[in-house]
C-alpha cells in the first residue's frame, strides 16, 4: 500500500496495526535522514525500513517488499531527543499561573497546594500528557523527576502511564517536600526493604525494558 501524506487517515489505519503486529513493515520515502553514523553522514532523498521496533535498512531505493509505504518527501528523520529533567506529573497545571515571576511563587502555588490534593489518578493524567507531548515534539527518552510520591499506589500510576505511551522512560520518584505522605520513599526502591516491593525496580525491567526506576538526587 502507498499512501501520500505521513497523517492520510489510510496511513495511519495501517501504523496502526503496530499493537497487534510486532513485525509489521513500515517503509519512510525521500526523507533527509540523519544517521548519527560517521560513515553514513546526512542522507538526501532517502529510505528507512522499519519492522516492528527495529531499523533494518537506511538508504535509497529501498525495495517495499510489502511494507507500508509512508511518503517522507519534505521531512527530516532522525534519532529522537532525550530529555533529562522533567517534572510529569504537574503537565495538567499548565498556564494556571502565567505571571509568575519568581521560583517562591511557584512553589507556593504548585507544591504546597495543587500537589498536597494530587491523586494517584492525577499522576497518570499529568505523566502521560507529559510522554505524549514529548513524542509529539520529537522527545522518545524521558526522565521523570517525579517529585510527588505520597504514597506507592502515585508512583505506580507515573510509572504506568509512561507504560501506556510507549515512550523510553525513567521514572525518578521522589517524596513531595510538602503535605502528608506514607513515607515510603526511598524503601520502595530499595532491595531487601519490608515494603512488599523490594524487588520493583528488576521486575518492570524484565517486563518493560523500555522504563527504569532512579533514586533522583536533590542539588545543594
Amino acid at each position: 500500500m502507498t499512501a501520500s501524506g505521513t497523517t492520510s487517515p489510510a496511513v495511519l489505519d495501517q501504523l496502526q496495526r503496530r499493537s497487534t503486529d510486532p513485525k509489521l513493515r513500515i517503509l519512510f520515502v525521500g526523507a533527509t535522514i540523519v544517521t548519527m553514523d560517521s560513515g553514513l553522514g546526512v542522507l538526501h532523498d532517502a529510505d528507512l525500513l522499519v519492522e516492528g521496533d527495529t531499523i533494518m535498512a537506511v538508504g535509497p531505493g529501498l525495495s517495499p517488499q510489502s511494507a507500508v509505504v509512508v511518503d517522507a518527501r519534505g521531512t527530516i528523520l532522525a534519532p529522537g531527543f532525550v530529555d533529562t529533567h522533567r517534572h510529569a506529573w504537574e503537565t495538567q497545571l499548565r498556564r494556571i499561573m502565567p505571571d509568575v515571576d519568581d521560583l517562591g511563587a511557584y512553589v507556593m502555588s504548585t507544591l504546597t497546594g495543587y500537589a498536597t490534593v494530587y491523586r494517584p489518578h492525577d499522576m497518570y493524567v499529568g505523566t502521560r500528557l507529559a510522554a505524549l507531548t514529548a513524542i509529539d515534539s520529537g522527545i522518545t527518552t524521558m526522565l521523570d523527576f517525579s517529585h510527588n510520591s505520597r504514597t506507592a499506589e502515585h508512583s505506580d500510576a507515573a510509572i504506568q502511564a509512561l507504560i501506556d505511551t510507549g515512550i523510553r522512560g525513567v521514572h525518578a520518584a521522589m517524596g513531595p517536600h510538602f503535605g502528608a505522605w506514607d513515607k515510603q520513599w526511598p524503601d520502595d526502591l530499595t532491595p531487601g526493604s519490608d515494603l512488599g516491593r523490594a524487588d520493583r525496580a528488576a521486575h518492570l525491567r524484565r517486563r518493560e525494558p523500555l522504563r527504569e526506576l532512579r533514586q533522583p538526587a536533590e542539588g545543594p
